[in-house]
């Protein structure tokens, strides 16, 4: 018995031994292991200057003007071209939209029709009139066919003016078929305006202010 405890008692011995050695071991290799330098963090060096920080947020909204100017049709038809979108910045007298003219334009080419038939009637009875006046003279006619001429004379310089006029108001309305800023409202100097962009100007276009174009409310 004495024996076996001998050479249990040397065995942990040597164990004991053998893990110092070891320890030692892996103390001596950190000890003489290279130290790694530590790597500066990487730097920006800027020059320090007064300034103004600018910060830009980008929200939704609707853009208000101070006040309003609706600007209603002088004449009816189908958008054919709009100049602005909403939230550009606009001046009196800046085209917006243009209305399909087709309409108008035959509207026109009749009242030039009817201008040129009405002058060849006013011409024609013109002569007429000449030769009555001559006829009269030498009591060739009577005085009721005499006044009667003059009647024929004068209804169809009235059917020539008439249909002039007609031709100038029918050129006019095309001129209509163009929406612009410039209202009587704002004439008066409202610096800030929201005109319709579907819509004829109702007046001529005054100059110098600005505003904003909007779209039209619906059913307005």
């Amino acid at each position: 018995m004495t024996r076996n405890r001998v050479f249990a008692v040397l065995g942990a011995v040597l164990v004991v031994v053998g893990l110092v050695a070891v320890r030692h071991k892996r103390v001596v290799e950190k000890n003489g292991a290279p130290v790694l330098a530590e790597l500066a963090p990487a730097v920006q060096v800027a020059v320090v200057r007064r300034g103004t920080l600018e910060s830009v947020d980008h929200v939704l909204g609707e853009v208000l003007g101070a006040e309003e100017a609706e600007i209603a049709p002088r004449v009816s038809g189908a958008v054919r071209e709009v100049l602005v979108r909403e939230g550009d910045r606009v001046t009196r007298g800046a085209v917006l939209a243009r209305l399909d003219t087709q309409e108008l334009d035959d509207a026109v080419g009749s009242a030039e029709a009817e201008v040129e038939a009405a002058r060849v009637a006013h011409e024609a009875q013109a002569a007429s009139t000449s030769r009555d006046s001559v006829l009269f003279e030498n009591h060739a006619i009577s005085q009721e066919q005499w006044e009667h001429t003059q009647a024929a004379r004068s209804a169809a310089a009235a059917r020539f003016e008439v249909a002039r006029r007609h031709l100038d108001q029918a050129r006019a309305r095309v001129g209509y078929a163009v929406a612009r800023t410039g209202t009587a409202h704002a004439a008066r100097g409202a610096p800030d305006l929201r005109p319709c962009a579907r819509c004829a100007s109702a007046g001529p276009a005054d100059q110098g202010a600005t505003g904003y174009a909007r779209r039209p409310d619906a059913g307005g």
